[in-house]
């Protein structure tokens, strides 16, 4: 799929689906704020980082716009021909090839535990089986894997994980619950923190 996104809106509704081959963004098409709305594309993609490092095209006059997302985000001006724009696309798609046999090994690692983010795995420190965790799941322990100690509201768990998308507590906590009992065997726990939420920690 290749999209040219139109809108902020647009932007962050196609980074919750399937990982797109390319976003084009164009700065004009951002209202008057880009650099904030750039900000906020960057938070909604920040459980996808590869895809800021092969997947985006900025069509831009300001290149240092590009790096509010990554420093290594490819940009064309709004003047470029079409040499210049298949050049950089092609770029992008080749990187993409070059990345995709090392994606497949992307891992967080943290207090005996190892996620293979690609894969949705789990692994347990000494064991050689994994377990596949649903979406938000993965999503949930990669953001407490990559913040060990670090206590998270649920307002915060619902912005970095749902991004931003209104859920209920109830719905945080389950999924917290679950997750804790996944990696009960494991030295790692999600402590309840009273009054603030949640944090990964040693037993």
């Amino acid at each position: 799929m290749i999209g040219s996104l139109s809108s902020l809106r647009q932007i962050i509704r196609i980074s919750r689906g399937a990982r797109p081959c390319l976003i084009v963004i164009d700065d004009l098409a951002l209202g008057s704020k880009p650099e904030e709305a750039l900000k906020s594309v960057k938070a909604a993609l920040h459980d996808q980082a590869r895809v800021l490092r092969t997947n985006v095209l900025v069509v831009s006059d300001d290149k240092s716009l590009a790096k509010i997302l990554s420093p290594d985000v490819a940009t064309v001006r709004h003047d470029a021909d079409a040499f210049e724009l298949t050049q950089a696309i092609n770029a992008l798609t080749s990187e993409r090839e070059q990345t995709s046999s090392s994606d497949n090994d992307e891992r967080v690692t943290c207090y005996g535990l190892t996620l293979n983010w690609n894969r949705f795995a789990l692994q347990f420190e000494g064991s050689e089986e994994s377990q596949t965790l649903p979406l938000k799941e993965a999503r949930l322990l990669r953001f407490f894997l990559e913040n060990p100690g670090v206590c998270f509201s649920r307002d915060d768990i619902m912005q970095m994980v749902w991004n931003d998308v209104k859920v209920a507590a109830r719905t945080i906590d389950s999924h917290v619950s679950r997750l804790r009992k996944r990696i009960s065997d494991s030295p790692a726990t999600i402590e309840s923190v009273y009054g603030d939420g949640y944090r990964l920690a040693v037993r």
